[in-house]
């Protein structure tokens, strides 16, 4: 069983590793370690994650979205094709699952416990980001329970910049703090 770190990016997204030289970046099955946070519907209504995606969003726009971590925790949803509609989380979860199986890939070993990182900036407002549930949706789907760290730990605030003397966690600064959550099966 192997224990995996998620930044679950708006752009893209990472997994990672720590081996006992550190932590190791995954490279999923196209061998790139940066998997684009982009989903959408092949013409068979299959869904696709990641560069296969990203292929598709100029090609055929009404089956493909980019860019829609940033609505989890509203009511928005986004319908891809005819009669398909999803909530960010669902989205959200689509890449996380498909990050799961690539380290699964790679590691040979079952995945049952991952640190998520979500960035904090987000268009929900952050006193609705502090009320949401710590059990994310896009985690619970993907059949992991999931627990905030205490709010100061250093898990659950790291800046987005290399000066890692200061964490803030204000409005007025919201990119510089990570929100983590530790997930498990």
């Amino acid at each position: 069983m192997a224990l995996i770190g998620i930044d679950l990016g708006t752009t893209n997204s990472a997994v990672a590793v720590w081996t006992d030289a550190g932590p190791r970046l995954i490279a999923h099955a196209i061998g790139e370690n940066l998997t684009p946070s982009v989903v959408g519907l092949d013409d068979d209504n299959a869904v696709l994650v990641g560069q296969p995606a990203r292929n598709r969003l100029v090609t055929h726009p009404e089956r493909t979205v980019a860019s829609f971590k940033r609505w989890m925790g509203t009511t928005r949803e986004t319908r891809l094709g005819r009669g398909h509609v999803f909530r960010p989380e669902e989205l959200s979860a689509f890449v996380l699952k498909s990050l799961k199986a690539d380290a699964e890939s790679n590691l040979s070993a079952e995945v049952r416990e991952a640190v998520i990182s979500v960035a904090a900036f987000s268009t929900t407002s952050s006193a609705r980001r502090r009320s949401m549930p710590p059990d994310l949706p896009a985690s619970r789907s993907n059949g992991w329970s999931t627990s905030r760290p205490p709010p100061h730990s250093p898990t659950a605030c790291k800046p987005a910049r290399k000066d890692y003397s200061s964490c803030s966690t204000s409005a007025a600064a919201p990119s510089m703090c990570r929100f983590s959550t530790v997930s498990r099966v």
